[in-house]
């Protein structure tokens, strides 16, 4: 079922694939997750190559034009995460190419539509056709509607994209210095604003596609449980380090 299993506190994670495995957990009481949908390296230059700067230089993630290895469907998880849910929020994240896949397969697997949040990462991606700086999330519930715990926040989320870009991969071990960092690596102050909204202390929040750790460090921040499924084992072995870093820090202040 699970390749790992590892519990650090109130955090429960599993090395291996959600869909074999979200169908086998009790129902949590939040989903936040930023779902690996396909993400092409931009346009094509006058050799008719596709390129991309930066991280994700070709040499870095040769996947055919492909950034994220992504063998799953929009339709495939969402109803997972949906069963996996019991009455309350999920926030799914994605950007505009792949809105429309969000939304129906949110609307297909039974999900009612809340709100669409934009998130103004404050910094901004390279682009012919107007430079990007939002991702976008889309607010979804089950069960009957709750209000958020802030009901006067706004629907724009405006964090800086500041990850935690020590914690990177090379072939032989974690580095803190020299490697590759996981390219959709989102904020921690990100995660918790949404955890903060929709959770009370003590609740269960899960991440089935939990990369590098972020939703899992933003709830031992929060004094929030957490479960998170990654199926890289790199990045699994580096959310585990980072969780238990954050669960220690918190106990040098109790």
């Amino acid at each position: 079922m699970y390749k790992r299993k590892e519990i650090i506190g109130d955090c429960t994670l599993y090395l291996g694939d959600s869909m074999k495995i979200l169908p086998t957990l009790e129902q949590v009481d939040c989903v936040v997750t930023d779902p690996p949908y396909k993400l092409t390296s931009g346009g094509k230059n006058k050799d008719k190559t596709k390129t991309m700067g930066g991280k994700y230089l070709s040499k870095n993630y040769n996947n055919k034009g492909d950034i994220i290895k992504c063998d799953i469907k929009w339709a495939d998880f969402m109803p997972l995460s949906f069963n996996v849910l019991r009455d309350g929020h999920a926030y799914i994240m994605s950007n505009d190419k792949q809105l429309r896949n969000l939304l129906n397969s949110a609307n297909d697997a039974g999900f009612s539509f809340h709100n669409l949040l934009t998130w103004n990462k404050r910094n901004k991606i390279p682009n012919r056709w107007y430079m990007k700086q939002t991702e976008f999330i889309g607010f979804f519930y089950k069960g009957e509607a709750k209000y958020i715990n802030d009901c006067g926040d706004g629907n724009l989320l405006k964090i800086a994209n500041v990850t935690d870009s020590k914690w990177v991969i090379r072939n032989d071990k974690q580095s803190e210095r020299n490697g590759r960092p996981h390219p959709t690596e989102k904020p921690v102050e990100l995660m918790a604003h949404l955890i903060g909204n929709s959770t009370k202390q003590g609740k269960t929040v899960i991440d089935p596609f939990m990369g590098v750790g972020s939703t899992g460090v933003a709830c031992v921040k929060l004094n929030r449980k957490f479960i998170g499924v990654e199926i890289d084992e790199d990045y699994f072995n580096i959310a585990c380090e980072r969780i238990e870093q954050a669960s220690r820090q918190k106990d040098l202040f109790r």
